[in-house]
Parts: structure tokens; C-alpha cells; sequence
């Protein structure tokens, strides 16, 4: 069902609370970061780490945390600790939404950084606009109070990545394989994947589990 990946050891997290997750690096994660540079992760994260190597959105965040924990650790020539953080991982999965907004969506992070003055039709479909952070968001359910802050201003990501394949198959998880319809309503309290629903359903009709225990997924 999903590509392999290279081992990776369990850390025992509460990324709610913040509180300190205490790993023990695992041998392929050190051997790649040795093979990075010491420099700055790029703002391209995709270009140092193949997302397609994981198989859980946890597992590729942990990696990406620890590639950017060496390379702020050998810049400043201090020792890593043997902790990764709650912000540390949050750090990380930003990395990677901001890396795959600005390549799958260039003409709208363009045009809302006001480098292009050509609208795009998804910015003012789904009411696109840049926060503090620059991550794109969407105003398209904003009109209803009752919603948190995240479900009227959810994070854009585009169907076809395998980082957003993996939030749905996270999703899916949290829902206790519960089909599409649950899957998609709990994406849509943080994201907005463009259709949505399409996307969800290719990734939940390929759950091996589901597929096992006779699950409907509609």
C-alpha cells in the first residue's frame, strides 16, 4: 500500500501538551544527516527529503525535525540533545506546507505576495490570503460563527502530494477507519484539500485494513 521507509524507532509524544519526546536516533536517520549539508535546510524541504520514503505523516515530521535540529546544531557548533519537541515537530510540518504551497500553488502565492497582479481564479474561489506565517489559508467557511479559528481559516493543500496523502490517511486513522465523510470532516478542521473529497476517497479506497474487515468507505 505505501512506499517503504527507513526504520525509525517510536517516540513517546504528547504534541498537545508540549511536552518532550525522548528518541533514541535511529541509524538511518543519522546516516542521512550526515549526508546533508551544514548549512540552512532550504525552504524547499523537498529537495533534501523524499516524503515518498514514509509511510505516516508522524514518522516524516520526526525526520524532517531532526534533519533541521543537525543543521541548527552545527551551526552553532552546540551538541544535540536527545529530545525532540512538541514545537520542533509543529516547526516541521510547517516547513513542508510552506515548501509544497510554493510549488504546487506558484500563481497564488505569487499574486498574494503581490508580485503578481493577475488574480488567479482559486484565490478568489476559495478566498486565499497569506497569514502571519505565510501559509495559505482559505476565508471560504469563515461566515460560520459557531466554527473554531482553523475551520474558518483552513490550511490549502493540494490533492495529488504524498504529504497531503498522508494527512488523509492520518485523518482516517484518528476517525477509527470510519469511511470518507468522517475522514474529510476532520481534515476540513485544519486544511482544505482541493477536492477534497476525490482525494480522500482514492486514499481511504486503498486502506488495507478496511479492505480486511469488509468496511464500507463511502
Amino acid at each position: 500500500m505505501w512506499p517503504s521507509e527507513p526504520g525509525t524507532t517510536e517516540i513517546e509524544e504528547n504534541e498537545a501538551n508540549g511536552e518532550m519526546m525522548k528518541p533514541k536516533t535511529p541509524p538511518s536517520i543519522t546516516r542521512s544527516l550526515n549526508s546533508i549539508s551544514k548549512t540552512v535546510l532550504p525552504p524547499n524541504v523537498e529537495a533534501t527529503i523524499d516524503c515518498k520514503r514514509y509511510s505516516s505523516r508522524t514518522r516524516l515530521l520526526r525526520v524532517t525535525a531532526w534533519v533541521k535540529r543537525f543543521i541548527n546544531n552545527a551551526r552553532r557548533r552546540r551538541s544535540a540533545s536527545d529530545l525532540l519537541t512538541a514545537d520542533e515537530l509543529k516547526t516541521a510540518e510547517k516547513l513542508w506546507i510552506k515548501s509544497i504551497q510554493a510549488s504546487s500553488y506558484k500563481d497564488e502565492e505569487q499574486y498574494l505576495s503581490q508580485v503578481n497582479k493577475k488574480e488567479p481564479l482559486l484565490v478568489k474561489q476559495l478566498g486565499l490570503f497569506q497569514d502571519q506565517e505565510n501559509i495559505i489559508r482559505c476565508h471560504g467557511r469563515i461566515g460560520k460563527s459557531s466554527l473554531s479559528l482553523s475551520e474558518k481559516q483552513p490550511i490549502l493543500l493540494p490533492p495529488k502530494h504524498h504529504f497531503t496523502d498522508l494527512i488523509i490517511l492520518d485523518h482516517h486513522e484518528t476517525v477509527h477507519h470510519n469511511g470518507i465523510k468522517e475522514t474529510l470532516n476532520s481534515i476540513r478542521e485544519k486544511y482544505w484539500i482541493v477536492r477534497g473529497r476525490e482525494a480522500v476517497k482514492r486514499i481511504v479506497r486503498r486502506c488495507v485494513l478496511c479492505k480486511k474487515v469488509g468496511r464500507d468507505v463511502i
